[in-house]
């Protein structure tokens, strides 16, 4: 629903416009503007549907992927997710090599990802960082905490730049970099 009401906003200069034409090119009379607000509504409401059905879809794939869940809020500003190493070696779930050693890989993989900058640690149980989720400059913030009593981290991400988002719905771009952060560290969804 929430994906369909963004498309449904970015929909509306689509419908306005449509009216306007019709309503200038064949002179304004009742009837003609009442069908053109019709047809309008019409191709407004398919074309919103058509659209948020793309970016959910777009969601669920990353979701999937990135072994997140997907939820309502995923398309909030800021995302907070407690995830768990993955061993792609090994085929299981849980620390490959040891705890400490997956958790230098975590940071060496986000440190050094293309789509990361200004990546700062706070002790040896946080990285601050920016990350970019899209083509475009726009970043989100994000901070990932190790948890030594779980072997858990915290994945906190929250909009920074008005990321685009989902399928250009400017919306759902801090759900995208925890899928991609995700995927690019090793890490699987445990809870949100």
């Amino acid at each position: 629903m929430s994906c369909w009401r963004a498309a449904a906003v970015n929909c509306v200069a689509f419908a306005v416009t449509n009216v306007g034409i019709v309503v200038v090119n064949d002179g304004f009379s009742w009837s003609d503007s009442g069908e053109a607000v019709a047809s309008s509504l019409l191709a407004w409401a398919l074309v919103s549907l058509a659209w948020a059905a793309v970016a959910y879809a777009a969601l669920a794939r990353r979701a999937r992927q990135a072994g997140v869940p997907l939820s309502r809020r995923a398309l909030g500003e800021q995302q907070s997710y407690v995830l768990r190493p993955f061993a792609h070696d090994e085929g299981t779930d849980g620390p490959a090599d040891g705890t400490a050693d997956w958790r230098e890989r975590v940071r060496g993989e986000v440190g050094s990802a293309e789509r990361a900058f200004l990546v700062a640690e706070k002790g040896r149980e946080e990285l601050w960082f920016r990350w970019r989720p899209g083509r475009a400059d726009r970043s989100v913030y994000g901070s990932l905490t190790f948890d030594t009593t779980t072997d858990a981290v915290r994945l906190d991400v929250r909009d920074g730049e008005g990321v685009p988002g989902a399928a250009g719905l400017n919306i759902g771009g801090p759900f995208i970099a925890v899928c991609q952060l995700a995927c690019t560290a090793g890490l699987v969804g445990a809870s949100s």
